[in-house]
């Protein structure tokens, strides 16, 4: 298994009258921001790479698709490699 880091991150979101919640941006550590093109899923579901778990949301970014994973405490994270 690929080792990963659990980096949190600034997440611009969208709350609907309904209590959903959609990431519209996202904020690495460096302090890139990267816009949220589409939400593609959301279910709850673990990090098995770099642990924790939440509601985890596949997003489209560019090109590229990405997890992004919302704690309980409203708290957002990414997996990130581990360089080795």
């Amino acid at each position: 298994m690929e080792l990963a880091r659990k980096v949190y991150v600034e997440v611009q979101a969208q709350f609907d009258t309904d209590g959903n919640v959609w990431p519209l941006s996202i904020r690495w550590e460096d302090g890139t921001k990267y816009p949220v093109e589409r939400v593609l899923d959301i279910r709850r579901a673990a990090s098995f790479k770099a642990g924790g778990t939440g509601m985890r949301y596949l997003v489209q970014i560019g090109r590229h698709r990405s997890y992004i994973w919302r704690e309980q405490d409203d708290r957002w994270f990414v997996e990130a490699k581990v360089d080795t």
